[in-house]
């Protein structure tokens, strides 16, 4: 019927598009965190402090969630309990900025940073 069912605010922007997975909704924002929400009642299920803005729309895939932030940090998260996995820090620089959605498949994560196609595994 086109009503709102709940809404989250954010500290900040959200430029990334949301994603769905299981019974949770995952997005990132420009206030450095990515967020883990209750699909059905909005609220926060676990939230991660980033080193900068989440820019990146998020993928989920073997069970983890992948992200990135607009200094070219790529992310990889537990999707369940927000654990991380690892984190890798590409050479995007002082100037520039990513917002590049991670594609992932098998064990290899692949996404772009500034003038560069990165394949990480």
């Amino acid at each position: 019927d086109g009503s709102v069912v709940w809404e989250k605010e954010t500290r900040n922007a959200v430029r990334s598009s949301p994603v769905c997975f299981n019974d949770y909704v995952y997005v990132g924002a420009e206030d450095s965190f990515f967020y883990c929400i209750d699909i059905e009642d909005g609220s926060s299920e676990w939230l991660k402090m980033c080193n900068s803005p989440v820019s990146g729309t998020p993928t989920i895939a073997n069970s983890n969630v992948y992200f990135m932030t607009l200094e070219g940090e790529v992310y990889c998260l537990d999707a369940a309990s927000g654990t991380q996995q690892w984190i890798y820090e590409s050479q995007v620089g002082d100037t520039g900025y990513s917002t590049s959605a991670i594609s992932i498949s098998g064990p290899y994560a692949y996404f772009s940073a500034h003038t560069l196609l990165y394949c990480i595994g």
